[in-house]
């Protein structure tokens, strides 16, 4: 039963560990895709005043 829980715990703190790398990862790319859009937006707006 010891060794069980040892497992079940080992597995648990896997899973947090891997949890939090992909969260790190995701927040990674969710902040360079804000730049991009800010970007994106700007260029589309410098466009509309310039064509209008």
């Amino acid at each position: 039963m010891q060794k069980a829980e040892e497992r079940a715990i080992q597995s648990i703190s896997e899973l947090n560990k891997r949890y939090e790398e992909r969260k790190s990862k995701l927040t990674e790319l969710a902040t360079d895709n804000h730049q991009k859009v800010l970007e994106a937006a700007v260029q589309i707006i410098t466009q509309v005043k310039t064509d209008g």
